[in-house]
């Protein structure tokens, strides 16, 4: 009479004892395990539900802080050498400075979209593998180009339409219904934006800063908008002040943050930004966007470590230290 064959055990033959004794696997299924394929689409999910993805650059909670330098430029061929040599610092994500290039060369309206979309396919072409945030800062935000409320929103709508930037800056300080048709066009074109507002002659009281962040919660969804604040101190309690009202309004909001102090003062909330919930922050590369903008050094820690160590050109050991 034949017996019937016994189920597979996973585990090992005791001799000593004559049993089975389990090791390790509790079942004879074969393990699988995870592909890089199946690990990037986890990532690429959790950027999503926490966070805003910028190109492939990902802002928010438990990603690292990301680094963004400004490209700037009163021409086309300026622009794409600075970006050429962004290419080559570490930097995550690339904000071309358009306001530059209309203000500086005094570029009528009509011709401004089309500049714009040169501007950005010129830079696109030099740093093909960095996210481009496409800024037009007015002048009553420390801009050089004093535009209308039509206008701005007729451009910045252009530029979400085309496909040509993975992120977009948005004044909130614009009128609403620009502000308005601005965030449709991006939710259309499925980018993200940074609502971003600018105080360059002080600083607010901090309950007013963390209402300005409050406020800009409101205007999208959060997996679509990325909220900016930069101010300029008068004093080191200004800066305590920001960093404070950063911290609070981490804790509360569900959405990515950047949080900036400007001038020499504000230098330490560039340093500290991370601690205190800001998810970016900007380095120097070519000239100068903002006041205590740092320049770049040879690697991310140097850099979020210390603003006064300059990117290492012979122009720059020339100049001396850059973004002070």
């Amino acid at each position: 009479m034949l017996r019937p064959a016994r189920p597979r055990r996973c585990g090992v033959r005791n001799r000593r004892r004559g049993s089975w004794t389990r090791k390790q696997r509790t079942s004879c299924k074969p393990r699988v395990r995870a592909t890089a394929v199946d690990r990037g689409e986890e990532r690429r999910t959790k950027a999503m539900t926490t966070g805003v993805m910028i190109g492939e650059v990902s802002l928010g909670e438990g990603h690292r802080t990301a680094i963004i330098a400004p490209v700037l430029g009163s021409s086309v061929s300026e622009l794409s050498d600075q970006a050429v040599q962004a290419r080559e610092a570490p930097v995550d994500i690339l904000e071309v400075r358009l306001d530059h290039l209309l203000g500086e060369a005094d570029v009528p309206f009509a011709q401004a979209e089309a500049a714009i979309m040169d501007a950005l396919r010129a830079v696109r072409a030099s740093a093909p593998s960095h996210p481009l945030l496409a800024t037009i800062r007015t002048a009553s935000e420390g801009g050089t180009w004093s535009v209308t409320d039509d206008v701005y929103a007729e451009l910045l709508s252009a530029i979400a339409k085309s496909g040509l930037a993975e992120a977009l800056d948005v004044e909130i300080a614009r009128h609403p219904a620009a502000i308005s048709s601005v965030l449709e066009a991006t939710e259309a074109s499925g980018i993200p934006v940074v609502l971003s507002r600018h105080y360059f002659e002080a600083t607010p009281p901090r309950e007013a800063m963390l209402a300005m962040l409050e406020y800009m919660t409101t205007l999208a969804p959060p997996q679509r908008a990325i909220a900016k604040l930069a101010v300029m101190p008068q004093c080191p309690e200004d800066v305590l002040a920001l960093l404070s009202a950063s911290l609070d309004a981490k804790k509360r909001l569900e959405r990515p943050l950047i949080t900036i102090a400007m001038g020499h003062l504000g230098r330490v909330s560039r340093l500290a930004g991370e601690v205190f919930g800001s998810d970016a922050s900007f380095a120097t590369v070519g000239p100068q966007s903002a006041p205590g903008s740092s320049a770049p050094a040879p690697s991310r820690s140097c850099l979020i470590g210390s603003f006064s160590f300059p990117w290492p050109t012979p122009v720059s050991r020339l100049k001396g230290r850059r973004g002070e």
